[in-house]
């Protein structure tokens, strides 16, 4: 029922009625592979290169959209569940230079859909005052996209509808991975991928294709300001404006659960302890909170220095450093404190840590924003406001001077 051709990867997908697509590369006419999660005929596709997606409908009522270049790659299903399709598929159709295609069913319902995000961004009735018996009578046959006056036909019988195209969301830049900047990135080793997060939209990436996997948006109450991977890395936690702490299945995108901080306030770091099921976040008023992560959830504790007071100092980053059992603060004034990963006593469920030094290499200068461990060489890297940056080594603790700063730009 189709064919259609990838000039960028040199191949030809064919379509048609049994349910199957098929890959062939077009030198040699070798069969690649066979696409199938349709369960009715396929009748229509179009190809996004910019995006390596290709989508697809037939005698159904959600198109599909696929990773061609990933190997046993699964369909995305584009289903708006606030106003589905209710009738099958006649046409789908790709807007040049913009990150958005367009599907039309026979009862008149034209959708358009951000690829980016495989999320349907407007709705629109060719007939808005026809009934349902009108609709039944009618029945869209066809749908196009006409670049140059940027109009959308549609025919229905002897009638042809034009209907003009106007871009939806912020960008419309198909090479933009998102609406709005991308604000934290994180690896995930063991899901060979990477996630990439904008305001309250979260994005699981293929490392090898840079093509996106998964795609989850408005999955906490407020935008996220930092995701940390969890040890096996399976899991995402992330730390919002408002102060809520959520994890989420990095394999399915489901939220595991979520927990408001004490103090409710902008979650600025994430530090995991390993070998534990603990977890340290850090909050823009400076108060560290111990998050315990187990089958009934997360919960919080009380993060209590020597001394018995609450955790609460000018720190702005975090980071633990478990081959040296150390916990490192980044704060304000160049000052880098750095504390004992096992607590000194537990009194019920309140731990206490051990504050071991401060490390200064400036005083009085910017704050430190950023500390990421050297691995494999005994050492951290830390960076503050003002563009500086700072290497120390980890030295014995028996060395009079266990913390050396050794260099700085």
């Amino acid at each position: 029922t189709g064919i259609l051709f990838l000039p960028h990867a040199g191949d030809v997908v064919t379509c048609s009625l049994d349910t199957t697509i098929q890959c062939l590369t077009l030198n040699t006419c070798k069969h690649l592979k066979t696409l199938t999660g349709h369960t009715r005929g396929v009748t229509g596709m179009l190809y996004c290169h910019q995006y390596n997606l290709l989508v697809t409908s037939g005698h159904e009522y959600t198109p599909f959209a696929w990773a061609i270049n990933v190997p046993s790659s699964q369909p995305f299903t584009l289903r708006d569940g606030a106003k589905p399709h209710c009738h099958r598929i006649v046409g789908i159709a790709h807007v040049p230079s913009t990150p958005q295609c367009l599907s039309l069913d026979e009862g008149g319902m034209l959708k358009v859909w951000d690829i980016r995000t495989l999320r349907c961004v407007q709705t629109v009735l060719c007939e808005p005052g026809a009934s349902r018996a009108e609709v039944r009578l009618m029945k869209w046959v066809s749908l196009a996209y006409h670049s140059g006056t940027k109009q959308i036909i549609t025919a229905s019988g002897r009638r042809v509808y034009f209907l003009q195209y106007k871009v939806q969301g912020r960008s419309t830049d198909p090479k933009t991975a998102t609406d709005f900047p991308i604000t934290t990135a994180g690896y995930l080793p063991a899901l060979k991928s990477f996630v990439t997060v904008s305001r309250r939209e979260v994005k699981i990436w293929d490392i090898a294709t840079g093509k996106i996997l998964l795609s989850f948006d408005e999955m906490l109450p407020d935008e996220i300001r930092v995701v940390q991977m969890s040890g096996e890395g399976s899991k995402c936690y992330l730390g919002c404006f408002d102060g809520c702490l959520g994890a989420i299945n990095a394999s399915t995108g489901n939220v595991v659960s979520q927990t408001m901080l004490p103090s409710a306030c902008e979650v600025t770091s994430i530090a995991l302890i390993p070998n534990t099921p603990f977890l340290l976040a850090l909050t823009s008023d400076g108060v560290t909170t111990l998050v315990s992560d187990t089958e009934a959830g997360l919960n919080t504790t009380p993060f209590v220095m020597s001394g018995g007071r609450a955790s609460r100092m000018t720190a702005r980053c975090i980071m633990t450093y478990p081959e040296f059992n150390v916990i490192l603060f980044g704060e304000a004034q160049n000052v880098i404190s750095v504390w004992d990963l096992k607590p000194s006593t537990v009194n019920g469920l309140t731990a206490h840590w051990k504050k071991l030094a401060d490390c200064t290499s400036s005083p009085l200068t910017s704050d430190i924003t950023c500390i990421v461990p050297l691995r494999p060489y005994p050492g951290f890297a830390a960076a503050d406001c003002s563009g500086g940056l700072h290497t120390w080594a980890l030295n014995a603790p028996s060395v009079a001077a266990p913390y050396t700063c050794m260099s700085r730009w």
